[in-house]
């Protein structure tokens, strides 16, 4: 389970909401066709762009490390590993992924607030599916509202998913 923020660039006199809904539209059919992006290969002029934005982010952040693939990907892929955030740079979209229940919640937020700050001159928009609305770095506090929410409902999705809270649990070093 994570938390999902899509950044997407706005087309000049488009309304940012529209351009959302239409890149989902999008995603979806091409979701429906998991071969698409072997057959429509992402073309050098895209694969330069989507480089220029990922060395925009890792010079913003430079724990941001590239996932290199053993053939290229239609994507780049970027990772903080001890942040445990992930930017997925894709022809006009950035998709931020970090998993919940982690105690670094507030610095995996901040991290992804200042994304926006970053990637706004470039005409990037953020869109919160989770809060259902474009946010900003002004929403801080309810982005991280909403993922603590989650945290709170821990011990609900654990009886739904048939295993005990942590607390009742043994521990997973103990083999008695």
């Amino acid at each position: 389970m994570s938390y999902d923020i899509t950044l997407f660039r706005v087309p000049d006199g488009i309304e940012p909401s529209l351009a959302h809904r239409e890149i989902m539209e999008r995603q979806e059919r091409e979701a429906a066709d998991p071969n698409a992006s072997i057959r429509h290969p992402v073309s050098d002029l895209t694969r330069t762009e989507m480089q220029r934005i990922s060395d925009l982010l890792q010079k913003w952040r430079p724990t941001l490390k590239a996932f290199h693939a053993e053939n290229p990907l239609p994507w780049i892929e970027l990772n903080d590993d001890d942040l445990q955030v992930q930017f997925t740079v894709h022809d006009g979209t950035v998709e931020v992924t970090m998993p919940y229940f982690r105690d670094t919640a507030n610095e995996m937020i901040q991290c992804i607030t200042e994304s926006f700050t970053i990637l706004s001159p470039e005409g990037y928009s953020a869109f919160d599916p989770q809060l259902g609305r474009l946010v900003t770095s002004s929403d801080l506090a309810e982005i991280t509202a909403q993922y603590r929410g989650m945290d709170q409902r821990l011990p609900e999705i654990m009886v739904v998913i048939g295993k005990p809270p942590a607390a009742n649990r043994k521990k997973w070093w103990r083999l008695w």
